[in-house]
């Protein structure tokens, strides 16, 4: 398009890059090639302000100025997930970490909170009877 980039990302391969612009639009570029796959479907708002793409998994996400992070499939260029995220986004990364296999071993290493023998008055408070309150 002739909308100014705002940010691209290259895939792992090296073979595409992705291509976020002023008004929202996020498009795929082969490198090979040189020249545009399209643009990705789902309607955007707002400068898109990062790309990702995940390591080993077909997926792009995008952070943009509307406060929606997106997923696409890149492959398809589907939209996958759509999320709306309450703060101003920067930025966006997929993590290289494997999945996390939170069992009983992982709840079993973390130490238990001691009691310092001071009552810390909620439990006295909520207990008590609303008859005892004064008003005021």
């Amino acid at each position: 398009g002739k909308k100014p980039l705002m940010c691209a990302t290259a895939t792992p391969d090296g073979n595409y890059l992705m291509l976020g612009n002023t008004i929202g639009e996020v498009y795929k570029f082969d490198l090979r090639m040189r020249k545009s796959c399209g643009a990705f479907k789902g309607k955007t708002v707002g400068s898109i302000r990062s790309i990702s793409v995940h390591p080993t998994e077909p997926w792009i996400s995008c952070a943009s100025l509307d406060r929606h992070l997106r997923v696409f499939d890149h492959q398809s260029r589907q939209l996958k997930l759509k999320v709306y995220l309450k703060q101003r986004l920067n930025g966006c990364v997929f993590l290289n970490e494997g999945i996390i296999d939170e069992d009983e071993k992982t709840w079993e290493q973390i130490p238990e909170a001691e009691d310092d023998g001071e009552d810390s008055g909620i439990e006295d408070y909520m207990s008590s009877d609303s008859s005892d309150l004064e008003e005021i």
